[in-house]
């Protein structure tokens, strides 16, 4: 099992200030799983019915993070490589997300394609799964693409 902390995150991700940043994730034999608590900082100027919520293409981006994590520590010799997200799939919004939940994002390592193309590699990851602190569905990512350039 691998955990990662915010700290560890942050020097594997390029990020900038102010950018969300998933909290920690662990990967194991079963599942790779990011876990993020809301801030309200992260939902500043989205607001809906007069409450702060998070924003859908955050979870985009949750699900990009725990995929290039997910490459980083199962694919070594891909680390000192250029990743970029090359496409998002759809996204399924099943509830609102405001300042103060705890979420998770998961992912089945059945569910991450590797292919080759030349000076570049593919990383699909497919079936993104985001629950709440008491397992009810958020939403549902279908498919995240990174390439990974020399």
């Amino acid at each position: 099992m691998c955990e990662l902390g915010l700290k560890e995150l942050s020097e594997i991700l390029p990020h900038q200030s102010g950018m969300l940043l998933l909290d920690e994730i662990k990967i194991n034999r079963e599942e790779a799983k990011g876990k993020l608590t809301v801030r309200e900082e992260s939902c500043r100027g989205h607001i809906i019915d007069g409450r702060p919520v998070l924003r859908g293409s955050d979870l985009l981006d949750m699900a990009a993070q725990l995929l290039a994590v997910y490459t980083y520590i199962n694919y070594p010799e891909l680390r000192e490589r250029v990743c970029v997200v090359r496409e998002y799939g759809k996204a399924k919004l099943k509830g609102i997300i405001v300042p103060g939940n705890v979420i998770s994002i998961t992912l089945g390592p059945e569910s991450v394609i590797r292919t080759g193309k030349g000076n570049f590699d593919i990383i699909s990851g497919n079936d993104f799964v985001v629950r709440g602190i008491e397992g009810e569905m958020k939403a549902q990512i279908d498919s995240v693409v990174l390439v990974v350039s020399m």
